[in-house]
């Protein structure tokens, strides 16, 4: 069985790890790191600090049978100290940075250090309430995404969301304007910082993922199985919530009522739609 095992992981990495299985056509491309890439940057990790205390261990020996007089014992060990931290911290950087995104559509945050960023965003407002920059927190929501799926494929849907998270990601974070992350399966949260109006960004999103696919139609379709080809992008939901300058709010409740939003929506057949607290009450 070792054979089965061989091939059915390397299919995984490169569905997972291989750049051509969802291709890129970003103006502003994120520093992906491979899944598989994961497990090499910590096995080499541990046997770069195992080499340190292996040669610490040597030179403690050699101290202990006085071959070494304390003071080169000393600068021996920074010195191997100083040369570990130069080898290691390229590779925790980039351990870091990996468990800050999710790890299939890296150009967007995962759920965690989402929250971790806007909540603190939030909190700084508190220090200056009556001059702090506004923020809007929308979720989106891309519509009949299970259908897409069966129609165009794992692969498909993958092709959807790998467009969708790096045009969200251009659109914010690569602009300086706000972050964008993934929320949990076809769901995506944004966070905009400061006077931007909700349903022209909402448009300018659908704009960019249609044109994006369309430039680059024959190259993701490459990737698919003839009868699974995508002609055209899902079409998404979004909810929002706005903490405008002088209101203190806070992450979890603006999240609650962004979904809350998204959730009447959908359940009002507005797919497509994209609406607040404050729009749905105009509309009731």
């Amino acid at each position: 069985m070792p054979g089965l095992f061989h091939r059915v992981r390397l299919k995984l990495e490169r569905m997972i790890g291989k750049k051509k299985i969802q291709p890129s056509i970003s103006k502003y491309p994120v520093n992906i790191i491979p899944l598989h890439e994961r497990g090499k940057l910590t096995r080499h990790t541990a046997r770069i600090e195992k080499a340190r205390e292996n040669m610490v261990a040597r030179e403690t020996q050699r101290l202990m049978n006085r071959e070494i007089s304390r003071g080169d014992y000393a600068k021996r060990v920074e010195k191997i100290n100083e040369k570990t931290k130069k080898m290691i911290n390229p590779r925790k950087a980039k351990m870091d940075e990996l468990l800050k995104r999710d790890p299939k559509f890296p150009a967007l945050m995962n759920d965690s250090y989402f929250g971790e960023i806007a909540g603190r965003k939030l909190k700084q407002r508190l220090q200056m309430p009556n001059k702090g920059e506004k923020i809007a927190i929308f979720i989106i929501d891309l519509d009949f995404f299970h259908n897409f799926n069966e129609n165009h494929g794992h692969p498909g849907g993958d092709v959807a969301l790998k467009i969708y998270s790096e045009v969200l990601h251009d659109l914010t974070e690569a602009k300086g304007i706000g972050i964008a992350g993934r929320h949990g399966g076809e769901e995506m949260a944004i966070m905009l910082v400061g006077e931007h109006n909700p349903e022209q960004f909402v448009s300018q999103i659908k704009a960019e993922v249609n044109r994006r696919f369309e430039t680059g139609k024959d190259i993701y379709n490459s990737t698919l199985d003839r009868d699974k080809k995508i002609t055209s992008m899902p079409t998404f939901t979004a909810g929002y919530a706005q903490a405008p300058i002088g209101q203190i709010r806070v992450y979890k409740e603006m999240m609650q009522e962004a979904d809350s939003c998204l959730t009447g929506l959908k359940k009002t057949n507005q797919r497509g739609s994209v609406a607040s607290k404050e729009v749905q009450k105009l509309i009731e």
